[in-house]
């Protein structure tokens, strides 16, 4: 009798070590999405930021001045945001005062500094934004 009950008890805690084995995989899997939407984005911007960088170095007749973003902000974008696990970049309360700030015409500094997010964020959104009027 003792021996089933032991036997019992050890498959159940069997049973529950791979429930949360499995939980945990799949917690591990969502964070990598995550991750990886966000690498994306910054990818995304970089890619903006170098091929601005690069047009203004060949409409100024091969020097280097850049128009609107420092050499290090090309060379070192600001992170997309800090959040961790499954947040939103942006919570939906900040993204629609951003919007209407946008729509008001405020400067993305402006808004970056208002609602203290990285300046290439805000202007996605307002590209973003400025491509669903057009629709």
């Amino acid at each position: 009798m003792e021996m089933a009950i032991g036997m019992i008890l050890l498959g159940l805690g069997l049973l529950a070590l791979l429930y949360f084995a499995l939980q945990l995989k799949m917690e591990i899997r969502q964070t990598a999405r995550t991750n990886q939407q966000a690498i994306e984005q910054i990818q995304f911007q970089m890619g903006e930021h170098r091929s601005k960088w690069i047009e203004t170095a060949r409409a100024s007749g091969g020097r280097a001045a850049l128009s609107g973003a420092s050499r290090a902000e090309v060379l070192f974008p600001q992170p997309v945001s800090r959040c961790t696990g499954t947040a939103a970049l942006w919570t939906d309360t900040t993204r629609g005062k951003a919007i209407e700030m946008v729509r008001r015409g405020e400067s993305s500094q402006a808004i970056a500094t208002a609602l203290s997010v990285a300046r290439p964020e805000v202007e996605f959104l307002m590209r973003l934004e400025a491509a669903a009027r057009k629709d």
